[in-house]
């Protein structure tokens, strides 16, 4: 939807985090949490730093926050978030989704041009070896 120009609604990250934690509304957020077997660890110890929670920590609220923040609907701009489903309500009726549509289709298309430049300049690299 968001390469559409389609306006996204989101929970803001504080939200989703308790929500998760909470709900388990994210169930794909870990490999465990698919089948409902959640753990609050790893199976395999990783390479992180000891200021990195284990991304597969469904029992730490923080663990949660710190993966959560990398998804693509925390990364884009020109999503609308809420902290509420009465803040939802309220943004549903007041946001100018033209508006936001077309701030998305500006930042879209500077992305494909983006890309697409990314893209050649590897190609003429490869062309040349």
């Amino acid at each position: 939807q968001y390469r559409m120009n389609i306006p996204l609604f989101f929970p803001s990250l504080d939200l989703l985090t308790e929500w998760h934690y909470t709900y388990r509304v994210v169930n794909e957020r870990t490999w465990d949490g698919i089948s409902g077997d959640v753990k609050n660890a790893s199976k395999i110890s990783g390479v992180l730093g000891s200021d990195i929670p284990d991304p597969n920590n469904e029992f730490d609220r923080n663990a949660i926050r710190y993966w959560l923040k990398f998804s693509d609907f925390y990364q884009w701009p020109h999503i609308i978030y809420f902290n509420s489903t009465d803040e939802l309500v309220i943004k549903l009726k007041t946001t100018n989704l033209a508006q936001v549509s077309s701030n998305m289709k500006v930042y879209n298309a500077n992305v494909r041009k983006h890309l697409f430049e990314q893209w050649r300049q590897i190609l003429q690299r490869t062309n040349s070896l």
